[in-house]
């Protein structure tokens, strides 16, 4: 079996801004039959700072950009923004 899971960007502005849910809050479970109960990002969000940065395909040195997290009523909502001018960045468009 295989699964796809491509980032699929339904609205990006032409400076690279996205906003989008990136960890859903449950039930039911995830793939891997974790569940994550809002709050489970406190920490995180708190520490985060001017924020934390994107990366592609999870390559830390391979950074498209910057992006700020917060809770949501039904998930982790991520506000990113990419380097356009980023050879990587320009295939996720």
């Amino acid at each position: 079996m295989t699964r796809d899971f491509t980032l699929k960007i339904k609205a990006l502005s032409p400076e690279g801004a996205f906003d989008g849910i990136c960890s859903p809050y449950g039930p039911p479970a995830d793939m891997q039959g974790d569940l994550i109960e809002p709050g489970a990002y406190k920490n995180a969000i708190a520490q985060q700072g001017k924020g934390y940065p994107l990366l592609f395909a999870h390559r830390q040195d391979e950074p498209l950009g910057l992006a700020r997290i917060e809770d949501a009523k039904n998930g982790l909502l991520i506000h990113g923004t990419m380097v356009m001018e980023d050879p990587n960045a320009q295939t996720l468009t």
